[in-house]
């Protein structure tokens, strides 16, 4: 997964032309938060139940990574 989204995201700074990225995932997703910060997506906050599913809110973690960041982790 990791060299899948390493590609994606190269493709979208490049071809794209994007400046940021942003993801959501669930607080206890530990895996998806583990590849995201290994990707170099940084944590910016907690969006309090903003997640709807299965009768329950649910908090969820916003991480972004940047252009900048990007060239940077390569």
């Amino acid at each position: 997964m990791s060299e899948a989204l390493q590609s994606v995201l190269s493709w979208g700074f490049d071809n794209m032309a994007l400046n940021r990225v942003e993801v959501l995932i669930h607080p206890d997703n530990l895996a998806s938060l583990k590849l995201a910060k290994n990707l170099g997506f940084i944590e910016e906050g907690r969006l309090r139940q903003v997640g709807f599913w299965r009768g329950q809110f649910h908090d969820m973690l916003q991480l972004s990574l940047l252009r900048s960041d990007w060239s940077y982790h390569m």
